[in-house]
């Protein structure tokens, strides 16, 4: 990757991670899944990748782990979450996020983790020792797939 397409990357991952944590403060749980998903979950055979796309959202999640470490404001795992959905937007790959639950003595603990092929993309360390409540997903080409159906020419 060249130097300016790299600066560029860190740019757009340290802007969406600012605007993650905005986005948690100020806007409700439910209209903020429903803006960055736009299905149930996705199936394993759907969330497949090819190597360019796997590559592609590995240096992703290696600058949003350098800007994690950076930045000034809180990139936890639910902000980490958006980006990466809102990067699987950017590069048209289906991914899933998932919302686990943990009680520790008398807390109950909260994580979030994003899934595309068979790989956890953020939240990997953790996302062993919750157990998933809640998982919706990110269907790339949904738009056109909903537009078939209205025309009824079934795939």
């Amino acid at each position: 990757m060249s130097r300016i397409k790299l600066f560029l990357w860190y740019v757009g991952v340290v802007v969406l991670s600012l605007f993650a944590n905005i986005t948690i403060k100020f806007i409700p749980f439910k209209s903020l899944i429903r803006w960055i998903t736009n299905s149930e979950a996705i199936s394993t055979e759907e969330l497949c990748l090819t190597n360019n796309e796997q590559k592609r959202l590995y240096r992703a999640e290696e600058l949003l782990e350098h800007v994690r470490e950076k930045v000034p404001w809180r990139v936890y795992c639910f902000e980490q979450a958006i980006v990466a959905l809102i990067i699987a937007k950017v590069l048209k790959v289906n991914m899933n996020i998932y919302f686990g639950v943990q009680k520790v003595n008398d807390q109950i603990l909260a994580h979030a983790w994003t899934v595309a092929g068979e790989v956890i993309f953020t939240g990997r360390e953790e996302s062993v020792h919750f157990v998933p409540v809640f998982v919706r997903g990110y269907k790339a080409n949904i738009k056109k797939i909903r537009k078939i159906h209205k025309k009824g020419k079934f795939i």
